[in-house]
């Protein structure tokens, strides 16, 4: 039912003439009102051939739509995350060279990048020092990794700023 309610605002969305179906409405005398529905019937037809709309193809049925939707639905099953990631168009990683490495009383490490982004080690063990390259990778649950140019070794990290 939601398909066709979908399809539906598509269709009035899309469809330029709708002011011919209130001239149609006005009208009193039955076959006059039926004539006028009609050429707007043709009009919408022909509009939506030309638009060339596969989906809104007048011959299909309700039944054929929901079968095409469903096949969509089964052929995306488990694409979840790589759709979503397609369609955000999020940054997976970054890289940049280190401007300014800061100590804390802890030992941790803030990194000043050349792109002015400030990031924070919530890890001890990362040896940076400027002019140093280092990636920034997406982790799991929103939480991101850092490591240095030549390293395989990755170190939990946010952003301060």
């Amino acid at each position: 039912m939601k398909i066709l309610s979908l399809l539906g605002l598509l269709i009035l969305i899309s469809f330029p003439s709708w002011g011919g179906l209130k001239e149609c409405q006005s009208l009193t005398n039955d076959k006059a009102r039926l004539a006028c529905s009609e050429t707007l019937l043709q009009a919408y037809e022909a509009y939506f051939v030309e638009q060339s709309m596969p989906f809104l193809e007048p011959k299909q049925t309700v039944s054929e739509i929901e079968k095409l939707v469903a096949a969509q639905v089964q052929d995306d099953f488990g694409m979840e995350k790589a759709k979503l990631a397609q369609q955000n168009k999020e940054l997976m990683s970054l890289s940049a060279k280190v401007l300014v490495v800061k100590k804390n009383a802890y030992g941790k490490l803030t990194l000043t990048l050349e792109n002015q982004q400030i990031w924070k080690l919530t890890e001890k063990g990362l040896r940076v020092k400027k002019g140093d390259f280092v990636f920034i990778e997406r982790g799991a649950l929103g939480s991101f990794f850092i490591k240095k140019s030549g390293s395989s070794r990755k170190y939990r990290t946010k952003r301060v700023q």
